[in-house]
């Protein structure tokens, strides 16, 4: 599973675009559960802008090879992937003026199912000043599939997360999410003309969220530093390297503009690759002598299994709802991670308990979601809202109810009877 982070503004249709444009705060009756389904082939880009000269901008995207099709057209010899790129850049005044466009094509060799990352970049002709919405479309040849999505811009000269750039030898990492112990590059555009700041960071480690019916941690929702120390940035690059004492750093932006945060992960991130790794997502399903006990053991792999086989009731059972459990944390770090690891999210908690919902309805501001059918009334839908933190631009509040509690513990039931796999 490769990494897929969203932390740029990003809006996932063109009538949510139209909204943000027009301030409009009516709900769009669309469907997008195929947003988290992981089978769903379907161009999902993650972009990074970063802003270099007075009059030029580039944008930097990825995707999973395993979303675009391979082929070949009349008598090529190898199998391509052909996708068109059309992006339009807007004038800043909400009235959906057209400032420049192009389409450009993208081809790729290789084959189906190869699951790599597949990058490239845009440079688009961009003034300084101003909060640009950006429009860019993927058309995917070989299937003949159409997908939009919607970005903003901010080349206001405020120190915000635009204006850095994170580099692992020659690739741009779109994501801020670094890899513990690893050599990164940080860049900073010349537009910006300090060179010396303080970073704060913290050691701190973020609280997982709590079932629906609970209330939420409020001192998890604004973290504070636990330090701060001085750095030099020049115009050209400065070594940085995420240690395993450091959960984020941050370099602060001029004025309320977002700063720009790096975080620290495990190599492996989203995937769960150790046992330790493996014991945190667990406590939503066990009780708090059994997740005690497993933090505590010597010998974690084998009170994993014991875990696992005392509610599978047997190895191949065990296995299975293994392989489905992990399959869901794994998933939560891929879209839903905020600033901290995805299965600790409102969201993620949801999505590892639950499952996919059969349903999902977005808007500018909140997703609901709906498992069961819509008007059933053994169906239970929940809500989240959209966050406006400084931390991250993909943090979703639930909407909590004691009501969820009888429900909540039916579902957790399932998986302590050996039913879900």
């Amino acid at each position: 599973m490769k990494f897929n982070l969203n932390h740029i503004l990003i809006v996932l249709c063109t009538s949510l675009f139209i909204l943000a444009c027009s301030s409009q705060k009516q709900s769009i009756r669309y469907d997008y559960s195929y947003l988290y389904q992981e089978d769903q082939k379907l161009i999902k880009p993650q972009f990074k802008i970063f802003h270099h000269s007075q009059d030029s901008s580039t944008i930097y995207f990825q995707i999973n090879s395993d979303d675009v099709l391979y082929g070949k057209l009349n008598n090529d010899s190898v199998s391509q992937s052909r996708v068109l790129c059309k992006y339009k850049i807007y004038a800043p005044n909400g009235k959906r003026e057209i400032l420049d466009s192009a389409t450009i094509p993208l081809v790729g060799i290789g084959t189906n199912n190869e699951g790599k990352t597949l990058q490239a970049h845009l440079k688009i002709s961009l003034p300084v000043g101003a909060l640009y919405p950006l429009e860019i479309r993927f058309r995917d040849v070989y299937r003949d599939l159409n997908v939009a999505h919607y970005l903003w811009a901010d080349k206001r000269q405020n120190n915000n997360e635009q204006f850095y750039l994170l580099q692992q030898e020659e690739q741009v990492l779109i994501s801020p999410f670094l890899s513990l112990n690893t050599d990164y590059s940080l860049i900073k555009s010349p537009l910006i003309a300090a060179n010396n700041f303080e970073l704060s960071y913290s050691q701190s480690e973020f609280d997982m969220a709590p079932p629906p019916f609970a209330k939420a941690f409020s001192s998890d929702l604004y973290p504070i530093a636990d330090s701060t120390l001085d750095f030099e940035l020049k115009n050209g690059s400065n070594s940085l390297t995420m240690n395993s004492t450091v959960q984020w750093l941050k370099i602060p932006s001029d004025t309320n503009a977002r700063p720009f945060y790096m975080y620290s992960v495990e190599p492996q991130y989203p995937e769960v690759s150790t046992y330790q790794q493996m014991i945190g997502p667990i406590r939503y399903i066990s009780t708090s002598s059994e997740y005690k006990k497993l933090n505590q053991a010597l010998n974690p792999k084998k009170e994993l299994d014991q875990f696992w086989l005392s509610i599978g009731k047997n190895t191949d059972r065990a296995k299975k709802m293994i392989r489905e459990f992990y399959r869901r944390v794994e998933l939560a770090n891929t879209y839903f991670t905020d600033y901290r690891e995805g299965w600790k999210s409102d969201r993620g908690i949801l999505f590892i308990v639950y499952g996919e919902p059969a349903t999902i309805y977005k808007d500018l501001n909140k997703e609901v979601w709906i498992y069961g059918e819509e008007n059933s009334i053994l169906s239970i839908k929940f809500e989240f809202h959209l966050i406006d933190h400084p931390m991250s631009n993909n943090l979703y509040r639930l909407v909590r109810n004691a009501d969820y509690k009888n429900n909540w513990y039916r579902a957790v039931d399932n998986w302590r009877q050996g039913k879900v796999y």
